[in-house]
């Protein structure tokens, strides 16, 4: 039983070994996400999983990279012999990593395929509330709906609540080229108070301070 495993994997090597390379082309138009133009300078990396011994690699290997021109084009032409997924790839100081993973039949060998990639800008804000003076009032801060990107920090139907004397910071990660806005709701006993704010991102760390 161990001979035939054996032969079938002599096979499968010889096979994989003396199959011809494929040249692909590929090409495309990076933008980014909120005003549409496109992102020059942004390097595009595609990176394919090898196929060997009848199995998939567990890896990718970087196989071609190209950086955007002035209008975010981009242009990559590259020879794999045997591959079941490509990883394409967008990166630029200042965005977010951009991703995708692309079948093998999805792109052909006769064409030019075409691989659009979208990116984010990369924004953070820096949260600073402060509450001193005021030990039995309450702050609850909320984000707009429309404040899309921001991971953790803008559940608009919960929101987030502090209560008596508190002095914090946390930081909010968010995708830039957008306005951010959010609302303060000062509690006091028989009233609450809320104030509407907005911070134009674009990239970057954005400080906020507010006192209570």
């Amino acid at each position: 039983m161990r001979y035939i495993i054996l032969i079938l994997s002599l096979i499968t090597l010889l096979q994989v070994g003396c199959k011809k390379p494929s040249r692909y082309e590929v090409s495309g138009l990076v933008t980014e996400f909120y005003g549409a133009g496109g992102v020059s300078g942004a390097e595009v990396e595609v990176a394919y999983a090898p196929i060997g011994y009848g199995s998939v690699s567990g890896g990718y290997e970087k196989v071609a990279s190209a950086i955007c021109d002035a209008s975010g084009d981009y242009a990559l032409s590259f020879n794999v012999v045997s591959t079941a997924t490509f990883r394409i790839r967008a990166r630029k100081d200042g965005y977010l990593l951009a991703e995708e993973i692309v079948n093998a039949d999805t792109w052909s060998t006769k064409d030019q395929n075409l691989q659009d990639m979208v990116m984010y800008k990369s924004g953070m804000l820096e949260f600073h509330l402060i509450n001193t003076t005021k030990p039995t009032a309450q702050l609850l801060l909320s984000f707009s709906e429309n404040s899309v990107g921001c991971k953790g920090c803008c559940d608009y139907q919960q929101g987030r609540l502090y209560e008596g004397l508190f002095d914090t910071i946390f930081n909010c990660p968010v995708y830039g080229n957008q306005l951010i806005e959010y609302k303060l709701t000062r509690i006091l006993p028989g009233s609450a108070i809320p104030e509407d704010h907005s911070v134009d991102v674009d990239n970057g760390t954005y400080r906020i301070e507010h006192h209570f």
